[in-house]
């Protein structure tokens, strides 16, 4: 296996050999309200209060004010069965095709087409997480459980790409809705991408949060595969466990003052071990910035008011934790991997093409 093919599979392989370790990771708070958008009549009965009826999408409707989190999740489920359906659906008329079962055509097509693991792999890919092991060693046990998931690993890829084969002009066409909530974007949040790309991705971050720094070069990643069609709005989510996350978020505001918010927010999550004190007169220093009017900015707390009110509008779309994300209004929770976003862009993307078509 490449080098690269092994950093693409290493945070699923941690999830398997260290106890959610690598699984999707957020800084929570204790508590949430949650508000989501209002859906039309429509569907079953399911109350009756004198004369008056409520349908199933109107209670939905209801229930998504408090948590949208639920039906985020049942959306992905059944996104996840509807591309199984489709798979198993073209595997079954394959091997009908063929005049064999479906055991041996996924021997043929899969399990014998992926090799055998050399010792070299496993080496490599102990080397690339140890860190995450807990100071393992490479032990014969290790040995055999690297060895297990990385010979999964290789024949979950050989599946995929027979699938994806299998799958070439066969159309598929998907109505399932994803629920989803507006979310108005003000001129003067900070942004990147255009005002009228098709996809805005909001984050909702703070600055202590280690799961938010992991995130961010999935975020630039995405930045710069689609420079004019995603907008990236960054949204202030300070938690009552960071203390250093509302005073990081006032200085990065005073940065935007002069134009420099970007490069203040890389700056802070690339230092979260020094944030506090003087740290953030000191950063704005090293980046240029006049230093009289930083330090006033922030002295004075400029921007404490707003910093609230951002984190009130994320209580009210249902955020409880950073990093969280609403791609086009569709919720998303903790640090997703530069793939998932992806994914979702381009499901966004697809949509688009198809409404306008």
């Amino acid at each position: 296996m490449s080098k690269s093919r092994m950093n693409r599979v290493a945070w699923i392989a941690l999830a398997a050999l260290t106890v959610g370790l690598l699984s999707v990771a957020s800084c929570s708070n204790a508590s949430s309200d949650a508000k989501g958008s209002s859906a039309g009549s429509g569907g079953p009965v399911v109350l009756r209060v004198g004369d008056k009826t409520f349908t199933l999408e109107e209670l939905d409707a209801k229930a998504m004010k408090y948590n949208l989190k639920p039906y985020q999740d049942l959306y992905e489920h059944r996104r996840q069965a509807i591309e199984q359906i489709v798979n198993d659906m073209l595997i079954d008329q394959e091997a009908a095709k063929r005049g064999i079962s479906r055991e041996d055509l996924m021997r043929t097509e899969v399990t014998e087409k992926a090799s055998a693991i050399p010792d070299a792999d496993v080496a490599a890919f102990y080397e690339q997480n140890k860190a995450q092991m807990g100071g393992r060693e490479l032990d014969d046990d290790l040995r055999v459980q690297i060895r297990d998931f990385l010979t999964k690993q290789r024949r979950a890829f050989a599946q995929q790409a027979f699938v994806k084969g299998l799958r070439e002009g066969v159309k598929v066409d998907v109505s399932l809705d994803a629920p989803r909530v507006e979310i108005v974007v003000a001129a003067t949040e900070p942004a990147k991408g255009p005002a009228n790309a098709p996809v805005t991705i909001v984050e909702y971050s703070d600055f202590q949060c280690p799961y938010c720094a992991r995130v961010t070069p999935a975020l630039d990643q995405i930045a710069k595969a689609y420079p004019d069609k995603v907008r990236i709005v960054f949204r202030d989510f300070p938690l009552p466990m960071h203390p250093e996350a509302q005073p990081a978020a006032e200085a990065a505001k005073c940065a935007q003052e002069q134009g420099q918010f970007w490069a203040y927010h890389d700056k802070l999550f690339a230092s979260q071990a020094q944030l506090g004190g003087e740290s953030y007169k000191k950063f704005a220093a090293e980046l240029g910035l006049d230093a009289q009017k930083f330090a006033t900015c922030y002295d004075e707390g400029r921007y404490r008011d707003d910093i609230m009110v951002s984190a009130r509008s994320g209580q009210q779309n249902g955020v409880s934790g950073t990093p969280a994300f609403f791609v086009n209004g569709r919720f998303f929770n903790g640090a997703l991997p530069f793939e998932r976003l992806q994914a979702v862009v381009e499901e966004e993307l697809a949509a688009g093409k198809k409404e306008q078509s």
